[in-house]
């Protein structure tokens, strides 16, 4: 396992399980509290057909992550439920009917990101993570997302963005395996700008709205990179106290 200490949000839970994947970021763990703005929520589900053996993942067509694989989701409006943003961001994106008891809160994943201009002050997202084993309807082409029944066994890691390789195979094993309500993702994810030889792992850097597949010219040149990540899975109780707690 790579070496890590644990994020400094996670030191007073009770988890007791051993993270699955993780690694100390390069300049350590950045305080949530110099984190800003604070925090920035999106919704992110992932549809699986646990009879196939296949997750529901769809293909960016516009706009962030662009051109990479992943769950449907995205930012709730003024007012409105996260889970209510998740069932509504689902239909919208790939034409899927779903109700609130169809999907199943499974995660929570931090993730902070330098600021482009300064390279330093970061900004924090957190995203709700949500598992559908039910729907109605069949799955469309939308002008956000072009959707793909993939096996599980077989997922496009090259084509998903850093963090999503670390812990979409255990979360969606997980799913198959009917843990819905026992085994709650929780992560925290870092990224810094880095030169490849400081980045602690050689997956691709950020660049604009994507990820680039880098070359040796660019070695030397700071990008964006993932610097460190904590990975675990968590009882629904301590999800529900990352959940509500708007310093966590």
């Amino acid at each position: 396992m790579a070496s890590s200490s644990i994020p400094t949000e996670f030191n007073k839970l009770p988890i007791e399980q051993s993270p699955f994947s993780c690694q100390t970021p390069v300049r350590n763990w950045a305080h949530l509290q110099n984190i800003k703005p604070w925090p920035i929520e999106y919704s992110l589900v992932f549809v699986v057909d646990r009879q196939t053996s296949k997750v529901l993942l769809g293909l960016k067509r516009r706009g962030m992550g662009v051109g990479l694989y992943n769950g449907y989701g995205g930012k709730p409006e003024p007012g409105e439920p996260m889970l209510d943003c998740a069932v509504r961001e689902l239909h919208e994106e790939s034409g899927l009917v779903v109700n609130r008891f169809d999907l199943h809160h499974k995660g929570i994943l931090l993730t902070s990101r330098p600021d482009p201009g300064t390279q330093q002050e970061k900004s924090l997202l957190r995203i709700h993570i949500y598992a559908c084993t039910s729907w109605t309807g069949t799955p469309e082409t939308t002008e956000e997302m072009e959707p793909k029944w993939i096996d599980i066994a077989d997922l496009p890691l090259e084509k998903m963005w850093p963090e999503a390789r670390k812990y979409v195979p255990p979360l969606l094993q997980s799913i198959l395996q009917d843990k819905l309500n026992t085994e709650m993702l929780l992560a925290r994810v870092d990224y810094e700008y880095l030169t490849s030889v400081q980045a602690p792992t050689p997956l691709p850097p950020l660049l604009g709205l994507s990820i680039s597949f880098e070359n040796g010219d660019g070695d030397d040149l700071p990008m964006e990179r993932l610097s460190g990540w904590w990975m675990t899975f968590a009882t629904a109780r301590i999800l529900s106290l990352v959940a509500g707690n708007s310093g966590i």
